[in-house]
């Protein structure tokens, strides 16, 4: 009995701490108007690919997207790629490059408030590289961290 009660904490808890990862190929030839349509969920990641050297991801704010200015960016990441944890609300990407932001390397997301429901069921793993600055945030393991001592409270009573 404390197993099977251990096994529905578990399904409980467990769907609050998915989030979907979104793969980004971050290129000169992707058109990436239709990302401003997503249903994107806060903690939810984006995973850029890209070709380091090439390209980076700055994160700036609204002005200097819409400038393509990389003088102020909030965060610049490089290495080929980069997991960013999506807060809620608008963020803007560009390629720091130059003429490249102004050549189409550009990307505006919304994601809305978190929930208990996942956001979706295609998630892609993916793992950063060596040197990313990406990383999940605390709030997609919060769940977990009160979850798991409800499981081992159940199973050993």
């Amino acid at each position: 009995m404390a197993l099977a009660a251990a096994f529905l904490l578990f399904l409980l808890a467990a769907p609050s701490v998915f989030a979907t990862n979104y793969p980004v190929v971050w290129d000169l030839t992707t058109n990436y108007s239709s990302w401003a349509t997503r249903p994107l969920i806060a903690g939810d990641t984006l995973t850029f690919s890209y070709s380091s050297g090439s390209h980076n991801v700055e994160v700036v704010n609204k002005n200097a997207y819409d400038s393509c200015s990389s003088s102020n960016a909030l965060q610049t990441h490089t290495g080929g790629t980069n997991i960013i944890t999506l807060a809620e609300g608008p963020t803007y990407f560009i390629c720091g490059f130059p003429t490249h932001c102004t050549n189409g390397m550009k990307l505006q997301i919304t994601a809305r408030a978190s929930s208990s429901t996942p956001s979706s069921t295609n998630t892609t793993g993916s793992t950063p590289a060596a040197g990313s600055t990406g990383a999940a945030g605390l709030s997609s393991v919060t769940p977990l961290m009160f979850g798991f001592p409800l499981v081992l409270f159940a199973l050993t009573s």
